[in-house]
C-alpha cells in the first residue's frame, strides 16, 4: 500500500517516451470567482512520469483518441539547490 499517494484526473497533454520511461503532460483547471465576483479559469500543467510497460504500450497505441485521464501514484518533487542563491527552487 502506498502512503504517499495522490489521484489526479486532466486532460492529456504531449507525452514522450525517453529510454523506457514515458513522460506526460497532464492539465487541471479550476474555476473561481475572483474579487470583482467575475468567473476565472486557471490551468496548471502537471508532469507524470510512468515506469509501467503495460500503460506505456497502453498510450502509445490510443494516446492520440485519448483526451481525459485519470493518475494514481506517488507524489514527489522534482527540486535542486541553487548555486548561485543557495535557495532550494521547485520544478
Amino acid at each position: 500500500m502506498l502512503q504517499n499517494t495522490f489521484q489526479i484526473v486532466g486532460n492529456l497533454g504531449k507525452y514522450e517516451e525517453i529510454n523506457g520511461v514515458m513522460r506526460l503532460s497532464l492539465a487541471t483547471n479550476s474555476k473561481y470567482r475572483n474579487d470583482v465576483g467575475d468567473w476565472q479559469e486557471k490551468t496548471r500543467w502537471n508532469s507524470v512520469t510512468i515506469f509501467s510497460d503495460k500503460i506505456r504500450n497502453f498510450l502509445k497505441s490510443h494516446g492520440d483518441t485519448i483526451r481525459s485521464v485519470m493518475v494514481r501514484g506517488e507524489l514527489y518533487d522534482d527540486s535542486y539547490t541553487d548555486r548561485q542563491t543557495g535557495e532550494i527552487v521547485y520544478k
